[in-house]
């Protein structure tokens, strides 16, 4: 599960200072109108102006236990309110606040529509994106761009990964259907632990390339070897966005043989065929690096010896 610090959904400050409660947290004349229009009594009131600054800074109501003393207290103090008056809201007055809050700051209370408009949004963006944390962030941006109250974190979570698995179903399932009988077996061989082996080939795939250094060159080669005897993978994985390739490989490296046959077969192929992808690129590009090391080295050499040679003339020269 995603965590919230992982996202931008709003929250109080773990160390807020005196200067940023000024800020965000005084009440200006027509907030302050408004809520002795509103509630009655120096508690409601109080009540209220927290739940209003609140909101406009979270864009949904805290529990009344969540918000910071010291935001209470500043705004006991802006309304001349004593610290110990009473604070308790019945649950019925809650919800009436909430209401006039709303409709004073003219946003709408996540429901049918709302839950619509974050689900075509999210959906868009699953379509390029597979981080979980993003895609919140995509949900909480359309929401309060189009001035919809943010629902509890617990149930963005759950609606940006129904979507993406969702997306991502029809991805493994349209990698599925582009596979023959030869390559879907190519594909599970990789998996099997061979007798004399203690270890399946998904491994060798699994490894992050050697550093690119001369002494490590056969390993690469090896590596590159087994890639490209895979065949074209890149033709079957044209339609998927790279950061969902990537974020598929770097799945498929978290598992190991017997977890990866534990998948659905579609889901299965894709995560292979995406870390298949992956490797591929890292170990051309060392290997790339490699060999212009190489070429530095015969180079730097070969400058030596020359300084070498132009010396020995010199001395002759000076004889």
């Amino acid at each position: 599960m995603t965590t919230i610090e992982r996202t931008a959904y709003p929250r109080f400050d773990k160390n807020i200072n005196s200067k940023g409660i000024i800020k965000i947290y005084t009440p200006n004349h027509e907030e302050f109108e408004l809520a002795h229009r509103i509630a009655k009594g120096q508690g409601q009131i109080l009540n209220f102006i927290v739940m209003l600054k609140s909101f406009q800074r979270l864009g949904y109501f805290p529990k009344a236990d969540d918000v910071p003393v010291e935001i209470i207290k500043y705004i006991s103090s802006q309304l001349k309110i004593p610290l110990n008056t009473e604070f308790d809201l019945p649950e019925r007055t809650r919800y009436r606040y909430k209401i006039s809050i709303r409709k004073y700051l003219n946003v709408t209370e996540f429901g049918a529509t709302a839950r619509n408009v974050v689900t075509e949004a999210t959906y868009k963006a699953a379509q390029v994106m597979n981080n979980p944390a993003d895609l919140i962030n995509v949900a909480i941006e359309t929401l309060i761009k189009e001035r919809f109250e943010l629902p509890a974190f617990s149930t963005l979570n759950r609606l940006v990964r129904h979507i993406r698995a969702l997306v991502n179903s029809k991805i493994y399932e349209n990698i599925l259907s582009q596979l023959n009988d030869d390559k879907t077996a190519q594909l599970d061989r990789l998996l099997i632990i061979e007798s004399s082996k203690n270890y399946s080939m998904f491994n060798y795939l699994k490894e992050l390339p050697k550093a690119p250094k001369i002494n490590h060159l056969k390993s690469l080669e090896d590596t590159y070897q087994l890639i490209l005897s895979m065949g074209d993978v890149e033709n079957l994985i044209q339609d998927i966005p790279l950061a969902k390739i990537k974020h598929f490989a770097s799945e498929a490296k978290a598992l190991d043989a017997a977890e990866m046959n534990k998948l659905s077969d579609s889901k299965r192929y894709t995560l292979i065929l995406s870390l298949i992808y992956m490797s591929k690129v890292k170990t051309r590009d060392n290997l790339v690096e490699m060999f212009l090391k190489c070429i530095r080295k015969i180079q730097n050499k070969g400058k030596d010896e020359l300084k070498k040679i132009q010396e020995k003339i010199v001395q002759k020269q000076k004889i």
